[in-house]
């Protein structure tokens, strides 16, 4: 399934199924921080896959932002720090 979600991205963005992304709770995850913009931007967009025929799922979820200079660093530990 990875292989086939990996076919549809565009300029190598990482795409996950609705049941992964589903999974994803934490807010870092979700969302950037506030620097850009003065508010927090969603990182991802749904994509429709039902006319793809490729998976026993409608939707997938593709990350099409990214966290800034000052805070990418910090959210990634965060991240990472949720796997112990």
């Amino acid at each position: 399934m990875a292989a086939k979600l990996a076919s549809l991205s565009i300029n190598n963005q990482l795409m996950v199924s609705e049941r992964f992304f589903e999974k994803i709770n934490n807010e870092k995850a979700r969302y950037s921080c506030e620097c850009r913009t003065g508010r927090k931007e969603y990182l991802w967009q749904e994509v429709d896959v039902k006319d793809k025929n490729l998976f026993d799922f409608e939707k997938a979820y593709c990350l099409v932002s990214n966290w800034c200079e000052t805070h990418g660093k910090e959210y990634f530990e965060a991240l990472l720090g949720l796997d112990k």
